[in-house]
């Protein structure tokens, strides 16, 4: 019976805690992130498999559960002597679950990715993506949320230079109405 009372008082505590995501509701977010490239061009060593840099977004709630995504990211890869970089632009929807203060939200969209490679013969290569991932998010208040977000892109004109890239990130998230 103790039990049945406190979780009484906590399901109370938070319900009245809540912060939910609404319709028309906009979101502007920056995420420092790390890239991980899967080897498939054979002139790329390991080392220029590892990138870190940020994706910047924008949100747009069309539904409780259904946001229209729009994002930018840059990433620069470790131990490039040739300055190996890339640039991703998306257009996403993510179906989200909003339950009390945590936000998990489930983006799938398609991209294209503007890639420098280290080598001399083929430098500057664009390709479309396909993009799928997960995010979690703590939002303690209407007005900002922290979260952990994984996508994995897949290249889909050049499998065979970089077939998959996993990135990981901690978002930051801003929202107003």
């Amino acid at each position: 019976m103790k039990r049945v009372f406190w979780l009484i008082v906590a399901v109370t505590i938070c319900a009245s805690s809540t912060a939910s995501a609404a319709k028309n509701e906009k979101s502007f977010y920056v995420k420092p992130q790390y890239t991980w490239l899967t080897k498939g061009y054979p002139d790329v060593s390991l080392g220029h498999r590892h990138g870190v840099g940020a994706e910047l977004g924008f949100w747009y709630a069309l539904r409780d559960d259904l946001n229209l995504i729009v994002a930018a990211d840059y990433a620069y890869y470790l131990k490039s002597t040739n300055k190996m970089h890339t640039i991703d632009l998306a257009l996403l929807g993510a179906y989200t679950i909003d339950a009390l203060k945590w936000v998990v939200s489930f983006p799938v969209g398609l991209g294209v990715r503007y890639y420098r490679l280290p080598t001399a013969s083929d430098k500057n290569k664009v390709d479309a993506l396909l993009i799928g991932g997960v995010a979690c998010d703590y939002r303690p208040s209407r007005s900002f949320s922290i979260g952990l977000e994984v996508k994995l892109t897949v290249n889909l004109a050049h499998f065979d230079i970089f077939p998959f890239a996993l990135v990981s990130g901690l978002r930051i998230n801003t929202y107003w109405e």
